[in-house]
This record gives C-alpha cells, sequence and structure tokens, in this order.
C-alpha cells in the first residue's frame, strides 16, 4: 500500500471519529 493511501485512510477515520464525537455532544443519543 501506498503510504498516502494509508494516511487518507487514518485521517478519515479520525475525521470520522471527530464528527460523531460533534454529532454527539449536539445531538445525544439515549443509550
Amino acid at each position: 500500500m501506498n503510504p498516502t493511501l494509508v494516511f487518507q485512510i487514518k485521517e478519515e477515520k479520525i475525521m470520522k471519529k471527530i464528527n460523531d464525537e460533534i454529532t454527539s455532544v449536539y445531538n445525544p443519543k439515549k443509550v
């Protein structure tokens, strides 16, 4: 795998994680 692709995948996962955290702050789910 080329490093750029690996980096993009990592970045996407991080962005998704941040997004999920922001979403849960503004729109808390009742667990």
